[in-house]
């Protein structure tokens, strides 16, 4: 039987076992804060400190393609291929930014960064499920150094994906989409279309949707796919203690009423994209609510095989998201053997890489099913899925050739990590220095180094604006103050 879950997805206490209270660590942290450095530990928490910030940010350059390098090698069970950089990066900018990048971060960066809470979304049954808001204890320092051999290479902007259609026309963008209101349909798929995005678009949406959101999709040429609620039978309890998600578990969409809905997405996803003809070109899935495309996701980029992203380098496979789950249901401890969280919110392949991905991950949460031990109290354990089939399990059965794409570089960057720490040290903020009218782009200060002059979020280079943004409601207000001066494109 599985132990009863708290609310944060850990097991209660042993019997006999000593817990700290938190507040004791809290007091230890603040104590050790003051005797250290003084009066300065409020400047340290504050946004105003970039320099405290922009280390944590400037981590990604090193680290992530050191630990891609070293925690994707040759131990790994996954088959990897060359790494798939933004074509638009030049390689040449691309090296110095890793081999000028320091590694480390500063007291206050180290002290948060074994911060963890749990993704849940009253809002939604059908929300992406990849939210490591923060980071589990890091694996090791990276090295500052990065080998030649280890760089990022450049893709050619000669070179495109397997039907060589540059604008990407044939491409394939699924998500799914329950309760939300019409602006965040129009965050989602308007911001996609006003990248000059012309390909297909395959949203499954609840069936209480109001006309308003249907005649917005059919506007936009999106592929509607309304889905057919039912009683579940997969026989996974939540307990009434946590309603929310209860109901998560209790209601299933037709014909999979055997597995979670959160986990519906992968096996219609896959049905869907067979039954479009048209698509033909590389695709997408991608969560709902919290994604935004700055630029066509697909449009002179090469894509082989299946792509999966990676978050911040300080979150990887010990982060409880995938600790717990995977040792539950599979007996491995991730502990043992750290590697990259992956994000099982935005995925990318050619069509028949996905479609096998899509098939294989419907498989193996047919299993989960099976096993008592794998029945987690959770609704984001399709991200423990994800991470245990791309690094633990030899035979998985992925589709080949398989790029785990460090963050900041590929098609997808996911935010998350250092946007709520973004939010954390803005909450610490004067109320009058929070006031933010959208007039300037500034609404993060490129010293921090995520953004360019005009407020987009950037790739490691600092200069190419990222294509697709996952995650990023965790910067807060700012952003989305900024964010909604776009409407008027999404009409």
């Amino acid at each position: 039987m599985v132990a009863l879950r708290r609310s944060n997805g850990r097991k209660a206490a042993a019997p006999g076992s000593i817990r700290i209270p938190g507040i004791c660590l809290l007091i230890v942290f603040g104590g050790l804060m003051l005797s250290l450095n003084g009066g300065a530990q409020q400047n340290l928490a504050n946004y105003a400190d970039l320099e405290t910030l922009s280390n944590l940010v400037s981590e990604t350059a090193a680290q992530a393609t050191a630990l891609s390098s070293t925690l994707s090698s040759s131990e790994s069970t996954t088959t990897t291929t060359k790494f798939v950089a933004d074509p638009v990066a030049s390689e040449e900018v691309t090296g110095k930014i890793l081999a000028s990048t320091t590694t480390g971060g500063s007291f206050l960066d180290r002290a948060t960064s074994n911060a963890g809470t749990e993704a849940s979304d009253s809002q939604s049954l059908l929300r992406g499920s990849s939210d490591t808001e923060a980071a589990a204890p890091a694996e090791e320092e990276a090295k500052p150094a990065v080998e030649e051999e280890q760089k990022p290479k450049a893709v050619s902007t000669e070179e495109f994906y397997d039907n060589g259609d540059p604008h990407s026309k044939t491409a394939t963008v699924i998500s799914f989409a329950s309760g939300y209101a019409l602006n965040v349909y129009k965050s989602f798929i308007g911001s996609l279309r006003a990248t000059g995005y012309e390909g297909n678009i395959i949203v499954g949406i609840s069936p209480d949707a109001d006309q308003q959101t249907l005649d917005y999709l059919k506007k936009k040429n999106v592929k509607t796919k309304i889905l057919e609620l039912t009683e579940c039978t997969h026989g996974i309890v939540m307990p009434d203690s946590q309603p929310k998600l209860k109901k998560s578990f209790d209601t299933c969409a037709k014909p999979y009423s055997d597995i979670k809905i959160r986990w519906s997405k992968y096996p219609l996803g896959r049905d869907w994209l067979k039954e479009c003809e048209e698509c033909t070109g590389p695709v997408l899935i991608a969560d709902f609510r919290d994604v935004y495309f700055q630029r066509d996701p697909f449009h002179g980029a090469k894509v082989e095989g299946l792509q999966v992203f990676e978050e911040h380098p300080r979150t990887n496979t010990t982060h409880w998201l995938t600790q717990w789950p995977i040792k539950d249901c599979y007996g491995v401890n991730t502990f043992d053997k750290p590697k990259p969280m992956l994000c099982s919110g935005t995925t990318v392949g050619t069509r028949q890489a996905m479609l096998d991905y899509l098939d294989v991950m419907h498989n193996e949460m047919m299993h989960w099913v099976k096993t008592p031990a794998c029945h987690v109290q959770s609704d984001a354990d399709d991200q423990s899925i994800h991470n245990y089939l791309v690094w633990y399990k030899s035979d998985a059965g992925l589709p080949q050739p398989l790029t785990p794409v460090p963050h900041r570089t590929g098609i997808i960057n996911t935010v998350g990590f250092e946007a709520s720490e973004v939010w954390r040290r803005n909450e610490k903020r004067p109320t009058e220095e929070k006031e933010f009218t959208g007039e300037v782009p500034k609404w993060l200060d490129t010293k921090v180094g995520m953004t360019d002059d005009e407020g987009y979020c950037t790739q490691v280079d600092g200069v190419t604006r990222s294509r697709v943004l996952h995650q990023m409601d965790r910067f807060g207000p700012p952003w989305n103050t900024w964010h909604r001066t776009f409407t008027s494109e999404w009409d």
